[in-house]
C-alpha cells in the first residue's frame, strides 16, 4: 500500500526539530493497541517526518539494498534533516527509558 501511494506523499518532510514529542504520550504505553489503530498512528503522527528515499520524485539517491548501502544509511539517518523521525523518536525513547530509571 506504501509504496503504491508514494507518488501522493511529499518528499521530505516539512517538519521542525521538536515536531513529534506533542503527537506522543509522556510515558511508554502499559498496552498494546490494535493492528488498525497503530498504522492510523503512523500515518498521522510518524510520516509527516519521514524521508520518502524511494519517490519517483526524489532530487537525491534512493536507498540502496546491499549490507555497505544499509549500513550507511543507518548512520546518515541520525542527522534531522535527513530523517526527522528517526531523530525525534530516538530522543523520546531515550527519555522514556532514562525517566523510568530515576
Amino acid at each position: 500500500d506504501y509504496l503504491e501511494q508514494i507518488e501522493s506523499r511529499q518528499v521530505f518532510p516539512d517538519v521542525e526539530p521538536g515536531y513529534l514529542r506533542p503527537l506522543i504520550p509522556d510515558s511508554a504505553p502499559e498496552e498494546g493497541k490494535i493492528y488498525d489503530d497503530i498504522i492510523k498512528d503512523v500515518e498521522r503522527v510518524i510520516m509527516p517526518g519521514v524521508t520518502h528515499w524511494h519517490s519517483p520524485f526524489f532530487a537525491y539517491f534512493p536507498t540502496g539494498n546491499s549490507y555497505p548501502a544499509l549500513l550507511a544509511d543507518m548512520l546518515f539517518v541520525l542527522r534531522f534533516a535527513v530523517c526527522a523521525r528517526t531523530v525525534e523518536s530516538s530522543h523520546i525513547q531515550f527519555a522514556w527509558k532514562h525517566i523510568e530509571e530515576l
